[in-house]
């Protein structure tokens, strides 16, 4: 499995521990969710995911958690991936 973290913008979450994600999609939905700490950076205001495939342009990659719209996959620019690692 390949990992990344993707850029996104942050804000305070409803509880401890918890930040509001959001960013957009490849076709320019928004996309947002609440997420456990433990898979964001905060200085960098990354997100941890799953790199499901990738090409040049775009990576089809999947969320730590379910997005407020039901989803956990998600087509992005690659632009917005730094970072991948191999994870076993």
């Amino acid at each position: 499995m390949i990992e990344a973290w993707m850029k996104c913008n942050m804000d305070k979450g409803m509880f401890p521990g918890e930040v509001g994600i959001f960013f957009k999609d490849l076709a320019g939905n928004d996309v947002s969710l609440f997420s456990s700490e433990k898979f964001i950076n905060k200085e960098e205001s990354v997100l941890l995911v799953s790199v499901l495939s990738k090409t040049e342009k775009s990576a089809h990659v999947r969320l730590p958690v379910q997005s407020f719209n039901g989803t956990t996959d998600v087509e992005v620019s690659s632009e917005n991936l730094k970072e991948v690692m191999q994870v076993a």
